[in-house]
């Protein structure tokens, strides 16, 4: 016995989309799953079990009560995963969700920035005839611009063990040899 609870029915060539239902098909109750890709970016949402049908930027598919389903978001060239929202989606991993009813969950994708600034501060210091160290705060124009520390000069060594790389905003320590010639450096 089929029985439509709620819920609206797309009939497209000979694939059926159920967009918000529930149905009681032999004992078993089937729940309408829905993902939505949104932002400036793009990309691809599996769905594991089962096969997301897509209609623009929304994917549907329909599972038993207590069944759980990993979503796996992979960006596109040019764009970056932002990350889940609905249900008990969040973060930027993979996302496991266990089918209780009607659900939906938002796979936001957003384009990488093509330009990236930084800036280093103090930008400049002067370090005693010694050897010195000391530290510079390194910041980008965006969470899309990484950056990594490196020295150009063989008497000055990055020194940190956390902060050689990163993106947006990070602290690098340094520390520079002793000058033993007579001119500066």
């Amino acid at each position: 016995m089929r029985t439509l609870l709620s819920g609206l029915v797309m009939v497209i060539g000979l694939a059926v989309f159920l967009h918000g239902f529930s149905a009681t098909c032999d004992a078993a109750t089937l729940y309408g799953f829905n993902v939505y890709t949104t932002g400036t970016g793009s990309g691809t949402v599996t769905a594991n079990p089962g096969t997301l049908m897509w209609i623009g930027n929304n994917g549907e598919t329909s599972y038993s009560s207590g069944t759980s389903v990993t979503l796996t978001a992979t960006p596109s060239s040019g764009s970056t995963f932002a990350g889940w929202s609905g249900n008990t989606c969040s973060g930027t991993g993979t996302c496991t969700i266990t089918i209780n009813g009607v659900m939906s969950v938002t796979a936001t994708f957003n384009t990488v920035s093509s330009s990236c600034s930084y800036t280093i501060s103090p930008s400049s210091t002067t370090l005693t005839a010694g050897s010195s160290t000391g530290a510079v705060t390194v910041t980008s124009s965006s969470t899309n611009c990484s950056w990594t520390a490196a020295s150009n000069s063989p008497w000055i060594v990055v020194t940190a063990t956390s902060g050689e790389s990163g993106s947006v905003t990070g602290t690098v320590t340094y520390s520079a040899s002793a000058n033993t010639g007579t001119s500066s450096k």
